[in-house]
This record gives C-alpha cells, structure tokens and sequence, in this order.
C-alpha cells in the first residue's frame, strides 16, 4: 500500500496525486522521510506537505506538560520516519498548533478556539445542542491560506466535527469518543483517529484515511 506508484488522478476522495519513482529530494536531517520534489506534483498540494501525498495512515506523537496539555509532538509514517515537526501554543481558551517540515520551515498551521455560547461552563454548551457551540478551527497551509476548517456540532456532548474545505463544502464527518470514525459527508466511513498513551505525558495517535484522500483533507485530520 505504501510504495503504491500512481500518477495524478481524480479520486473518491478528492486529488489523488502518488509520486512517480526516483522523484525524491534528499532529506534534510536524519531519521526525516525523504520529501518528494514539489514540482512533481499538481498545483493543488501546499508546499512542504508532499510527503503526506503517498501515505494512507500515519502517526502523530504529542507529548504533554504535568497539566496534560500538549507542548509538541512528531508526525511520522508507519516506517518510524520523521514528516512534520509541532508546536503547540495557548493563549486562554485559542490553541495554535504550528506544523513545520524538515527545513524548519512553518508549513501548516491550525488555530482553534472555543465558543461557549454565552454559557458558563463547557457542559452548559453541551446541553445547548447548538452549532454555536464548542470549538472551530481554521487550517492554513502556507500561512495566510486557508484550506481547511472544522465546526464542532454539539449534541449533548457528543464528539461530532465537520471538516470543510477553504470554500466552506463539508467534505468530512469526524465523530466518536475515544476512538473517532472518519465519515464522507455522505456517512461513508472512510477512517479512524486512534490513540494509545506510550507513557505519562507522550500519546500516539494513529490517524487512518485513504491514500486518495485530497491532500488538504489529510492536512485538516491531523489538527484532531
């Protein structure tokens, strides 16, 4: 599945564009998956995210502080080998997550902030059942470009998101508790977002989609 060779085609899922053989740039640093040349691929694939293209599963790595936030983390292919790097910073109830490649370039961002709904506490908001409520978050790849956008749908507390892209078309349903189910806006189900804790304060999360998923798509998953 992985070293699956296809060329640039119109997928179920969206652009599916698998690099052709022999296209690969050198990686930067060890231990970093070899990046795929830029110009090998179409228009539609945001700079520094090549190597996402191919892959239809990946491994997200976050490691926390002693409050359980996240500080930072790694995202790397089934093969253990290194493709975004995160940063993770809060101010107040806004989250920004800063992903950068392995030039140490920023190539993908996700700013998310929460929306209590004029109500006091999160719970309030859950039994609200309102699309006004809960978090929504804005994805960025390169920064200043939108081409994402989550929407939490609460409904007594359920975990229910819906992925849009930079024009604002559901293209996603991601919804769960602690294993999330990745949906087409249809209900197809598609994937799964799964966590497992390596240790106090580092968690794993394996994030499964197919490897046809439109790029943007992919970049958007990894912002759960």
């Amino acid at each position: 599945m992985f070293d699956q060779q296809v060329y640039p085609s119109e997928g179920e899922y969206g652009v599916s564009t698998v690099l052709p053989p022999a296209s690969y740039a050198q990686p930067g640093k060890s231990g970093w998956a070899p990046m795929p040349l830029f110009s090998d691929y179409s228009s539609g694939c945001p700079p520094g995210l090549q190597a996402l293209i191919p892959l239809d599963r990946i491994e997200f790595t976050r490691k926390t502080n002693d409050q359980g936030l996240a500080i930072k983390g790694t995202v790397k292919n089934m093969g253990g080998m290194k493709i975004l790097k995160m940063k993770f910073h809060r101010s107040g109830e806004d989250i920004t997550q800063s992903f950068y490649d392995n030039t140490g370039s920023e190539v993908l961002r996700c700013n998310t902030k929460a929306e209590l709904c004029g109500q006091l506490c999160p719970c309030c908001c859950c039994l609200a059942e309102s699309d006004g409520c809960g978090t929504k978050a804005e994805i960025e790849a390169p920064l200043g470009h939108t081409i994402a956008k989550t929407k939490q749908k609460n409904a007594w507390c359920a975990y229910e998101f819906k992925v849009k892209d930079g024009s604002g078309d559901t293209k996603l349903i991601v919804k769960g508790t602690l294993e999330l189910e990745i949906e087409t806006k249809s209900g197809k189900e598609i994937g799964k977002i799964t966590a497992k804790q390596d240790k106090p304060g580092k968690i794993t999360r394996t994030i499964k989609f197919p490897a046809d998923l439109d790029i943007k798509m992919k970049a958007a998953l990894l912002c759960f």
